[in-house]
């Protein structure tokens, strides 16, 4: 199915943050991801070890799994991705990064968000500071009065 998403480019601290208060009422998971290279696994065991810096949220976290889909692309390595509910815990330990920009590899990247059916909202490219948005048709005035501009690109949803 093809899906129209737009683009917002050059994600400042002040538009992250418009975009939070924005998806805050979509969203209900959250999703960060792990280069495979980033996640630590135990030497005798083939498990992944949960990283220390995430333990806040640990009680939130809904599954973990790896995937060569990211983008909206498929990608030539798995990459590993962290799923949560979105609560009150969650939400604050997303707010104390109030930068696109905090979120980059080795920590955990490219937040993004999700609604009941695991639908995207909002996805992001940390490293480009870039976020793909999936509006409805009353969030279209909301972001040209705020003077976001959304950049309109298509792409094949499975």
């Amino acid at each position: 199915m093809n899906m129209k998403v737009y683009l917002i480019e050059n994600i400042t601290d002040p538009k992250w943050m418009f975009l939070l208060d924005w998806v805050y009422t979509k969203a209900h998971y959250f999703v960060i991801a792990k280069d495979p290279d980033k996640v630590r696994t135990s030497f005798f065991r083939k498990e992944k070890i949960y990283p220390k810096k995430l333990d806040q949220i640990k009680s939130s976290l809904v599954d973990e799994y790896d995937s060569k889909e990211r983008w909206h692309t498929r990608q030539i390595f798995s990459t590993h991705f962290y799923r949560y509910k979105l609560d009150d815990k969650v939400w604050k330990y997303i707010k104390s990064k109030p930068s696109l920009n905090m979120w980059l590899s080795p920590e955990p990247e490219d937040p993004s968000f999700y609604d009941k059916t695991k639908n995207p909202i909002l996805e992001t490219i940390s490293h480009e500071l870039y976020a793909f948005i999936f509006p409805q048709k009353d969030d279209f005035e909301v972001f040209k009065s705020n003077g976001i501009e959304l950049l309109e690109v298509k792409i094949k949803i499975d």
